[in-house]
């Protein structure tokens, strides 16, 4: 049994359909703070929900080891301080600017049952996702040829 990526459906949270209009090109889950449900990935009728969970607190500093320039908690937060990109926050960080306090991820979640399949960038989230339903899809037709023999 050959995995059909044509077979998968995401069906984005309604907060994110302005950014899936423009394409998606924030993926840190620093950008997702405080949203909850991001997703749903399905193959085949099973599916698993992406949520960003947890809380981000970040003192932007002026220097490494230096004074807090600000607190960063959201998306906008970073924006604002000119970390508009992943790749501005991955420099940052390795710049050491950036003292992480908290942190929010992305996890799955099925019928409300926690994964703990913990990624901090959105596209390793929905291809973890994807596995996950495959893996359940391609477990259940296993199971079914299993009964039917």
């Amino acid at each position: 049994m050959e995995r059909d990526e044509s077979k998968f459906v995401i069906k984005y949270a309604s907060h994110m359909l302005p950014s899936i209009a423009h394409g998606i090109t924030r993926f840190d889950s620093c950008f997702y703070a405080g949203e909850g449900y991001i997703a749903t990935v399905l193959y085949e009728g099973f599916a698993v929900d992406i949520y960003c969970d947890g809380i981000t607190k970040v003192n932007l500093l002026n220097s490494p080891q230096g004074q807090v320039v600000r607190v960063l908690y959201s998306a906008s937060d970073f924006i604002d301080a000119g970390l508009d990109t992943d790749d501005a926050v991955k420099l940052a960080n390795e710049q050491g600017l950036l003292d992480w306090v908290n942190n929010s991820w992305f996890d799955l979640y099925c019928y409300g049952e926690h994964l703990d399949t913990v990624s901090h960038m959105l596209n390793e989230a929905i291809d973890t996702a994807k596995d996950y339903v495959y893996q359940e899809y391609s477990n259940a037709e296993t199971l079914l040829d299993m009964l039917d023999k």
